[in-house]
Formats: C-alpha cells, structure tokens, sequence
C-alpha cells in the first residue's frame, strides 16, 4: 500500500511540476527525478513526503532556480 501511495504522490508532483512549467509530463518527471527531494521523498525523510504535492512542486522548482 505505501508503493502506491508514493507512486500516486509522484504523480501528483510530476502533474503540478508539468503544469507550474508548462512542459511535457516527460519534462516534468526528468525535472522530478533530477531533484534532491525526489530521493528523501522515497526514502521518507523528514515526513517530507506528507507534504502536498503543490508544496513539494514548488520547493523543487526553487532549488532548481537556485
């Protein structure tokens, strides 16, 4: 039950990713998977992954900016 409930939160992320960039959902996953949050995401650190995905999106697309 937690692998779907991780892969249904990636999806939501990679959809928010997707339309706050406006890019391809494949885009959006490689943006994803290319971020320090995609891994403590998966390994559950920090509770991060309790987080909205609309936050998490957002905390994404501002380490990428820098």
């Amino acid at each position: 039950m937690a692998s779907h409930t991780s892969e249904r939160q990636e999806a939501d992320i990679v959809a928010c990713l997707a339309e706050k960039m406006n890019v391809s959902a494949e885009e959006a996953l490689m943006t994803y998977y290319e971020s320090e949050l995609a891994s403590l995401i998966e390994q559950g650190e920090l509770g991060i992954q309790y987080l909205s995905p609309e936050y998490l999106a957002d905390e994404i697309l501002g380490r990428k900016r820098g």
